[in-house]
């Protein structure tokens, strides 16, 4: 029981980890186009 209510948390954890990351990832995937559109 414990056991499933643990790895019930990381998954939690890790999706809004995934949730947090991905409008990083698209702000600096943007800044980079920006960039490479300048030179």
């Amino acid at each position: 029981m414990l056991k499933n209510v643990a790895i019930k948390a990381l998954n939690f954890i890790s999706l809004g980890l995934r949730i947090l990351r991905f409008p990083i990832f698209l702000s600096t995937l943007n800044f980079v186009k920006l960039k490479s559109f300048q030179n």
